[in-house]
């Protein structure tokens, strides 16, 4: 089945791993015009400026999103090419693991608390603030607008206590807590836009083989990636506020 996501769709940190996996995933199979692929540095981009060679529909677009002004500038170029044209998607998926005073058993070091937090929560509220209106411009025309936030089954407080004794994750508190944190912004983003045709949702791609993944990563950016598109592709506005996992099963949260 072709996914179908509607014309426009944006997705952060798209320079490698899952991002980049979506992104060669869409251009492949999907009906998209314009497929909006961010990534802080676009001098080390070379595998996404060699994608964007063999499909027109990606256009790559320089993003910091920890900086205000990049945001901005982003939104503004992206705004430019669309002309009177709404987004579709934004998938949130830019993220990091930070490591240093940021696991249990290690002394707490507020620079990179306060960075983890700053890239996986606030950056996230900050960059679907900017291109807001241009998905609810989507929803309003009765088009796909969805809203993605690449989450983690770690992000999960139900399921904290349960994890099991080989999985180290239990003990990065850091990451795991900015990670339940979007899981609630994802929550109550829905609630505050119900009603309109919006689509919020927090997904978990599975534990994988990327630079993030880890020692027990056990399945490929490729199986995420396919796993996710479908499960996204089934959603309809009654999904919105869901914190699912790849294969579209609820992660209690």
């Amino acid at each position: 089945m072709t996914p179908n996501f509607g014309k426009n769709i944006l997705i952060t940190g798209s320079s490698r791993g899952i991002g980049f996996g979506m992104v060669e995933y869409l251009a492949k199979h999907s009906n998209a015009q314009y497929i909006f692929a961010t990534c802080r540095n676009l001098e080390t981009a070379k595998a996404l400026k060699e994608l964007s060679k063999l499909y027109l529909s990606i256009k790559i677009v320089q993003l910091d999103i920890e900086d205000d002004n990049s945001i901005e500038k982003a939104r503004n170029e992206i705004q430019a090419i669309l002309e009177d044209q709404p987004l579709n998607m934004l998938v949130n998926n830019a993220g990091l693991d930070l490591t240093g005073g940021t696991i249990l058993g290690e002394k707490p070091n507020r620079t990179n608390l306060n960075r983890q937090f700053d890239i996986n929560t606030t950056s996230t509220i900050i960059v679907t603030d900017a291109f807001l209106p241009l998905l609810l411009k989507a929803a309003k025309n009765g088009e796909k607008a969805m809203i993605v936030n690449m989450s983690s089954a770690l992000g999960s407080i139900t399921n904290a206590w349960r994890a099991p004794e080989n999985d180290t994750g239990r003990f990065w508190y850091a990451y795991n807590m900015s990670k339940a944190a979007l899981n609630m912004y994802t929550r109550v983003l829905n609630r505050y836009h119900e009603n309109k045709g919006l689509i919020v949702v927090s997904i978990h791609p599975g534990r994988v083989k990327t630079d993030m993944g880890g020692p027990i990563a056990d399945i490929t950016t490729e199986e995420s990636v396919q796993a996710m598109i479908d499960s996204l592709s089934k959603l309809a506005t009654k999904d919105s506020g869901r914190c699912i996992d790849r294969f579209g099963k609820d992660i209690p949260f």
